[in-house]
């Protein structure tokens, strides 16, 4: 169970269909619920896996953009000992 801020409760349960087939039951508290079946619940689920990986990057690349950005201030000329001691 995942509970969110704004919509409530999320409940992701493994239930049988009437033919004894094993179906993804994903319940939102008060918004209704989604019946999958395993191949649908494994698309989504390498959906959110793509999606949240692709925000990932661009988050590590905004934070690198900005690191770069602080050190751009510090290009001046360095002497001999700090050059030896650069990272």
């Amino acid at each position: 169970m995942i509970e969110f801020d704004d919509v409530g409760m999320l409940d992701i349960t493994l239930e049988e269909d009437a033919a004894g087939k094993g179906r993804v039951m994903i319940k939102m508290t008060d918004k209704g619920e989604l019946n999958l079946s395993s191949h649908q619940a494994r698309i989504l689920a390498t959906e959110l896996i793509m999606v949240a990986n692709r925000v990932e990057v661009r988050e590590n690349l905004k934070r690198n953009e900005n690191m770069v950005r602080n050190n751009s201030a510090s290009d001046q000329p360095r002497g001999f000992f700090q050059q030896a001691f650069a990272k």
